[in-house]
This record gives structure tokens, sequence and C-alpha cells, in this order.
């Protein structure tokens, strides 16, 4: 317990001083602000007798609510609310005694209310800028380093505003990514996103204004980020991105690509399973070659696309013979010229015949007896 105690110690002390501050600044600049510049001395004089009392409430009512207990370099903007909410608890309290005073005559009233409001209103602005420090200075730097420029580091354009292209914006101008890669901007299909800021970069254009913006801009790696989107649509937006002088990268889907160590990995170039649009079929190799070794097995169709690399595969199981039929000679030669090598114990045999012919095909069948038939002969 001891130990539990001291360790939330340790993390609320580099805050606890900086709010303590924040508040007495804040009240200060209240009090200076409702006397313009000339606060009497009877209210000079409660403002320091108070002030302790004030900085102890607003402390007490943050650590209540949680404000030292909290990763704030990790934190979303959706957390200011809980800081509002312990500003205005703190606050009110004291708009509480202040009300308490005016009943109680006997009670001296410490403050102006009008005061009170104003400086809750002020701590605000010291509270948040606390804890967000990091992200206002990470900010201000590359803001400067956009404006200014900076030689030596990569220009980058991320294809994708949504979720994925936000996390890796901000994931590279807020963890030392940034003296690597400037950012261009965002390009993005979503007509409502189109010249609107995302983290501070602009949504420049779409799809079709990749290889103009990738020119005009001199981008040197372009990062594909969307995961929620048709094969069809991927390879053409990656054939776009092709298009350009860039290096091209794929953002791997976060829960999707995490590693043996739980992390996420990192990026990677276009794969031939990006352009699916679909998780790739893994074979069956055991049924595959259950139903294939030591058999009699024709292909149709052998010198296409489609029949030449069936026969490869077919190979691989180890067929007792393989048929190669098509009608055109020239595919046949080529084909078996290039299975030979890896044709091992199984026997290549070509079969220059036309599917449609009849005749010609009941003697093949008659003559080799064919246990399992691949067909894959069509009209072009």
């Amino acid at each position: 317990m001891r130990k539990g105690l001291r360790r939330k110690l340790e993390r609320a002390l580099p805050l606890v001083p900086m709010d303590g501050l924040g508040v007495f600044l804040a009240f200060s600049l209240a009090l200076l602000l409702r006397f313009e510049f000339r606060v009497p001395a009877e209210y000079l004089r409660s403002f320091f007798l108070f002030m302790p009392v004030v900085v102890l409430l607003y402390l007490m009512v943050n650590g209540l609510a949680g404000l030292y207990s909290r990763l704030w370099r990790y934190a979303s903007a959706a957390e200011v609310v809980a800081i509002f909410a312990s500003v205005t608890v703190s606050t009110c309290a004291l708009i509480g005694l202040e009300l308490i005073s005016q009943v109680q005559p006997a009670i001296p009233r410490p403050l102006p209310l009008s005061v009170v409001f104003m400086a809750g209103v002020l701590t605000l602005g010291p509270f948040t800028a606390v804890r967000y420090r990091t992200r206002l200075l990470t900010g201000l730097v590359g803001r400067l380093e956009t404006v200014v420029g900076s030689h030596g580091r990569r220009r980058v354009l991320i294809v994708g505003a949504g979720e994925a292209g936000q996390m890796l914006a901000h994931q590279m101008q807020t963890r030392g990514m940034r003296h690597e890669y400037e950012l261009v901007g965002f390009v993005d299909d979503d007509r409502r996103k189109q010249g609107m800021r995302v983290h501070g970069l602009k949504v420049l254009g779409d799809r079709e204004d990749i290889c103009t913006l990738a020119r005009e801009r001199s981008v040197d790696l372009i990062i594909v980020a969307i995961h929620r989107i048709s094969g069809e649509n991927y390879r053409e937006i990656l054939s776009r991105c092709h298009e350009t002088s860039a290096q091209v990268k794929v953002l791997p889907d976060a829960m999707e690509s995490i590693d043996d160590n739980g992390l996420p990995t990192r990026l990677r170039s276009p794969r031939v399973e990006d352009l699916l649009g679909r998780e790739p079929v893994e074979i069956d190799a055991l049924s595959c070659r259950q139903l294939l070794n030591r058999k009699v097995v024709l292909v149709t169709g052998a010198g296409g696309s489609i029949g030449s690399e069936l026969c490869r595969q077919i190979l691989r199981f180890g067929p007792r013979w393989l048929l190669l039929l098509d009608n055109n000679e020239t595919a046949l030669h080529d084909l078996e010229q290039e299975l030979a090598p890896m044709a091992g114990m199984a026997g290549v045999e070509c079969l220059l015949a036309d599917v449609v012919r009849r005749e010609k095909m009941e003697r093949i069948f008659s003559s080799y007896r064919p246990q399992v038939i691949f067909h894959s002969a069509a009209y072009k």
C-alpha cells in the first residue's frame, strides 16, 4: 500500500506545483483585471491570506477527478472534459463560499464574486497547457518547420484521411519522426473532407490528384493508409501511386497485423494480397496430394495462362502422368520445355487436339484413361 501511495505521489509531483502556480497566476490576473490594476489594500491582504485555501481546494479536486493518475502524453482531446469538470467543481465551491459570506456578515468576504468566476475560467488555460504541453510544443515546432522548411527530410503524402491515416499522421508528428519526415498532406475521395484539415494537414484532393500533387510538391514517399476498400479501387489507387517517382508503402491494419510480441508491424511495400480486396485462400495441400498423387491427370487448355499455371501446381503433388492438351502447338512446346526440369518421376505428355473434336477426344480418353481432368480450355 505504501508503495502504491509513493508511486501515485511520484506521478503527481511534476503536475502539482505547476497546477498550484497556474491557480495563483489565474487569480492574480483576475484580481488585477477586476480593479484595472489598482487593487484596494483590503482585497490585496485577503487575497494572500485566502490563496493557500484556494490552491489547496483546486489541487484536492484535481486529485479526486483523476487528473494526477492519467498518462497525459497519450490522452485524447476528449479528456479535456475531466479538466473542465474539475475546474467547474472547484470554482462552484468557491462561489458557494462567497455567497455564504454575503449571508453571514460575520464572515469577511475574501474576494469579489466576479474575480472568482473570472479566475475559474482563466485556470482552464494553465491546467490544459501543462498537460498537453508536449503536443503544443511539437505542433508549434512542426508549424515552424513547415513555414521555414527543413532540408534532408522526406516529404510524405498520405492516401486516406480516415482513422488509419489520422493515426499515422499523429504518430509521425509526435513520436520524434518529424526530423525524418515532412508531411505534405492527405488525399481522400470523400468530398466532405476536401479542403479540410486533419492534425493541421490539409486534404489536398482525391485519387486523381495523386500524380499531380506528387510532382508539384516533390513527394518522396506515398503511404497508403486505407483498409476498408474494394480490391478494384485499391488496385487503382496503387496504380496511380506507382505512376509517380515516389516510393510507395502500405500501412498494415493495426488490428490484423499484430506480431508475436504484440506490437504493430511497420510500413511495408504493397503485396499481391493487397490487390485482392479479401483474404487469400490457402491451398489444402494434403487434399490435393490425395487427389493427384500417382494419378493420370489431364489438363485441357494447358497452353493458356490458367492451364499452364495449373500444370505447374499439379506437378508439386507427384502425378504419374500429366497430359497437356491444347490446340496451340507453340504454347504446348514452350510449356513442355518449362516443365521438363520440374517433372521429376512424373511423365509429361503433350497432346495437340481441339476439345470440340469429339472423335479425337474419345481416342485420347481411350488411350490414356485420365483419372482427374482439369478443363480450362476456352474460346478467346
